[in-house]
């Protein structure tokens, strides 16, 4: 049993040993800390400020709102003058609207003059039409007496019979009229009458030299005439007033933007620095907070000069949170090196002297986002490891 005994010694001097070099010469880091990017919110505008009253730490969404910037010097002289340009182009559609209403009213009225002007017209050419066919029955029914030629009958008796229905037609001197002529005559009236009364049921109005059409017939083309300019005037007026409604639109918005901005932060985070306060007058591009981005967590670390050397971009490694046991699988994606310290002016965690002493390694770690407790623990420390070490095993259920 001694011999065995020495031998289980010796054994388990030279595990110890091994596992004691195995675990200081494999790949870890130093010191590891979750980190993210620091983002300003600034301001878009000069003004005062009214900010929402929240402390430090307090987590906030992209897009919500943190406060308000007033600025009640905001130049709004060319949003006045487009209102300006508004009223008057709109009190032109008014003009233009009621001088065509006066002139469609007036349209209509010579409508009814027309109408009433034509059916008086067709009834007195109805009852022209009607005597002079009397006349020339009366005028046939003479020239027809006794089977006599025209120029036989007693012109004396047949012209004053005749004087009173031909409307002073008889009244030539009776050295050229014959009854023959006065025939010819009343067959001419009749034609003549018969073609004005078929014209004017068509709406011509034919007459000795004037026009075709009554005076209200005429005037009311010139009023459709009038209207129609006066209509093409209208959408033009209406389309200046759509363009100054739309570029009045715009100048208003943009007034707006200056008199008064809703600052919003500008990604989802936790509030880091309150650089000014409510009530505090900024100027254009002013920081007013700075937000760590929790998007953006990563691991920053330092290893030895050994192990970094013998790391590339792209290398597997896994960062271990202190007091967890949870194991995040990473990548490395940066190397910074020694006196990395412009590398993180604008991250949420600074590195401490030793640090910069060391050489600085930056790591991707997908997982670490999706998980509750350390998706923005800024500032949570742990180790970061690049090799398979022998007491990995035992680590997942024991935190050393």
């Amino acid at each position: 049993m001694k011999p065995f005994r020495i031998f289980l010694g010796i054994v388990i001097v030279v595990v110890s040993v091994w596992l004691i070099v195995t675990e200081q010469l494999s790949g870890a880091s130093a010191d590891a800390t979750i980190n993210a990017q620091l983002v300003s919110l600034r301001a878009p505008i000069a003004g005062e400020l009214d900010l929402a009253p929240l402390p430090l730490g307090a987590r906030l969404s992209r897009g919500q709102e943190y406060g308000t910037v007033r600025d009640t010097r905001a130049d709004a002289v060319r949003l006045n003058d487009l209102e300006l340009e508004i009223h008057l182009a709109q009190a032109e559609v008014t003009d233009i609207e009621s001088r065509r209403a006066v002139i469609d009213d007036a349209i209509i009225a010579l409508q009814v003059r027309t109408e009433a002007y034509n059916t008086a017209r067709i009834q007195e050419l109805g009852i022209e039409l009607a005597a002079a066919r009397e006349r020339l029955a009366l005028a046939t029914e003479q020239l027809g007496l006794g089977g006599k030629d025209p120029i036989e009958l007693d012109f004396e008796s047949f012209e004053n019979q005749a004087d009173n229905q031909l409307n002073g037609a008889t009244r030539l001197q009776p050295n050229w009229v014959s009854p023959s002529i006065i025939y010819n005559f009343a067959q001419e009236r009749v034609q003549l009458l018969e073609n004005k009364l078929n014209a004017a049921l068509d709406g011509v109005y034919l007459g000795d030299g004037f026009n075709d059409a009554p005076f209200s017939e005429q005037r009311r083309t010139d009023l459709l005439r009038e209207s129609g300019t006066l209509a093409s005037e209208l959408t033009e007026a209406k389309s200046r007033v759509a363009a100054f409604v739309e570029r009045t639109e715009a100048e208003r918005l943009r007034v707006n933007r200056l008199e008064q901005v809703i600052l919003r932060s500008p990604a989802s985070g936790t509030l880091y620095q309150a650089l000014v306060t409510s009530g505090e007058i900024v100027e254009r591009g002013d920081p007013i907070a700075v937000i760590v981005d929790c998007t953006t967590i990563f691991v920053t670390l330092s290893v030895t000069e050994n192990v970094y050397d013998r790391l590339n971009t792209g290398d597997p490694a896994t960062f271990r949170p202190r007091g967890s046991d949870k194991v995040f699988d990473a990548s490395i994606f940066r190397l910074a090196g020694s006196g990395a310290a412009r590398v993180y002016e604008d991250l949420a965690v600074a590195p401490s002297q030793k640090h910069l002493e060391r050489f600085d390694v930056t790591l991707e770690v997908p997982t670490l986002r999706e998980d509750e407790e350390f998706a923005c623990a800024i500032g949570r420390t742990g180790r970061a490891y690049f090799d398979v070490r022998p007491l990995d095993w035992l680590r997942q259920y024991f935190s050393f």
